[in-house]
């Protein structure tokens, strides 16, 4: 226990690649490591859980650039520099967004597409496109709508074995 002073607490180990446990009961009675900090490693690890409070901030980077948070509502991921990169690294993984148990987005990485498990919606006035410089657009303005082709020509192709291309309006 330490009271009052001034300046700084150290704490450290006397021994190369020393580590630094920091332990306390683990609620039954025993003994239980909360963290560690690893000389030999140079990695801090949590054993336990750790909670901050609403709107307390897990801030990122030497400029404190990426923040996590939670405001007793909503989480909020937040990137100030640069790009903001969801990456898997695993061989073959996917990317998975999900509401509740439904997965509506997936990019699978093995397939090497993007799966949408729910209706994507445009609004009004917001084109989908296809092609690399967005030549190929579907887009709705409130009151028609329109596919339209910027460069070359436009197909429309039923490789389907003795099946026909059939085209409706209301009379």
């Amino acid at each position: 226990l330490v009271h009052g002073g001034t300046g700084n607490l150290i704490i450290q180990t006397g021994t190369d690649d020393g580590d630094i446990l920091f332990k306390s009961d683990d609620g039954s009675g025993g003994v239980a490591t909360y963290m560690a900090l690893d000389g030999g490693s140079t990695i801090v690890t949590t054993h336990v859980n750790q909670r901050f409070d609403d709107s307390k901030k897990l801030l990122l980077g030497g400029g404190s650039d990426l923040h996590f948070y939670h405001d007793g509502s909503n989480t909020y991921m937040e990137n100030y520099t640069g790009n903001l990169n969801i990456r898997s690294t695993s061989a073959n993984g996917d990317i998975i967004f999900s509401s509740g148990s439904t997965a509506f987005l997936t990019i699978d990485g093995s397939a090497g597409y993007t799966v949408a498990n729910k209706q994507i919606r445009s609004n009004d006035n917001v084109a989908l496109t296809a092609g690399t410089d967005g030549d190929l657009n579907l887009v709705h303005d409130g009151t028609d709508s329109y596919l339209e082709n910027w460069t070359g020509d436009l197909y429309i192709r039923n490789n389907n074995n003795d099946k026909d291309i059939i085209l409706q309006s209301d009379d």
